[in-house]
Order: structure tokens, then sequence, then C-alpha cells
């Protein structure tokens, strides 16, 4: 069986328009530059989402190791690799809602938020935030028994 992950842990919904007030930017500050900042209801660039699977990637063997796991004995803390959710498969499903994302049924789309792209460069870590969100949820509910 082959693993599907779909998320909406922190959504964004395509078809959002900004008006453009002060209230929906904000000013950050990078030393002596200070740049603009739309707010969060942008959609996630796609530098922005590589930034984000690219240190996903480069962590892959311990994310293996330490999350697509499962309990062969609660008791002794014994685990296996997990049989049917794979690094490979959650990747794949991260692009996708990241990019693509599914349709909410009004001509809109929800994806996976990866973060803003912001003068600072490090936007991506919300991205970060959101994967680690969904892994922690998945890994409570499904990953640990290798169940859905």
């Amino acid at each position: 069986m082959q693993s599907s992950y779909i998320s909406v842990v922190y959504a964004h919904g395509e078809g959002i328009e900004n008006n453009n007030n002060n209230e929906d930017e904000r000013i950050l500050q990078n030393s002596n530059n200070i740049c603009k900042q739309s707010s969060l209801q942008t959609p996630s660039s796609t530098k922005t989402i590589n930034q984000v699977l690219n240190y996903l990637d480069d962590r892959r063997l311990q994310i293996e190791e330490s999350i697509f796991i499962r309990y062969t004995n609660h008791h002794q803390n014994e685990t296996v690799p997990t049989t049917q959710f794979t690094y490979k498969d959650f990747r794949s499903s991260l692009e996708w809602m990241a990019t693509v994302g599914v349709d909410k049924g009004n001509g809109e789309r929800w994806k996976f938020y990866m973060g803003p792209e912001n003068c600072n460069g490090d936007g991506w870590h919300i991205g970060l935030a959101n994967v680690a969100t969904f892994l922690s949820q998945s890994m409570s509910l499904v990953i640990l028994n290798d169940t859905w």
C-alpha cells in the first residue's frame, strides 16, 4: 500500500487577494537594510519551498532512522523501519502539497505552507516548523504503530 500524506496543518488558501494596506505588510530590518514583506497570506515561493525540501533531503538518513520507525516492543523500546511510511513518499507528497495542493471545491487550493520569502532569507524556518508539527502528529497517530 502506498503512503499518502495530506496536510493542512498550516495551509494557505490560494486566491486570497492582498489589499496592500499597511496592516497587510510588516517591515523587517536586517542590519541597516529595511525591506517589506507581504503578510503570511501569500503563498510560499519556489525558492522557499526548495530550501525546506533541500534541508530535509540533507537529513534524510536521520529522518528515516528517528521518525519513519515503528515499535516492535513498546516495553523495551525496540524499533524497526516502518513498512507503510517512507521518506520517499513523504517527500513526494510534501512537495505536491506545497506546490499544487488540493482543491477546496470553490476554485481555491489548500497548500502546505512552507514559509514566506523575506529579506533575512530565513522564512523557510516557518516551513520546517510546519513539517515538524505535521510529522509529530503523524508519528503519534500512525507511524509508530505502522497503521492507518
